[in-house]
């Protein structure tokens, strides 16, 4: 994981500038990395 702190129970995912952590075995799928990305670009702009 990116970090070290980053705890699954508290969220599924979060970025931080261009990095997006989540944990793989999260049954979200598809849909968590696609809305996690969204919060990249907005974070871009």
């Amino acid at each position: 994981m990116l970090n070290a702190r980053y705890d699954a129970r508290s969220s599924p995912a979060f970025t931080r500038a261009d990095a997006l952590t989540f944990d793989p075995r999260a049954g979200m799928g598809q849909s968590l990395i696609g809305h996690e990305l969204t919060h990249v670009v907005q974070q871009r702009k």
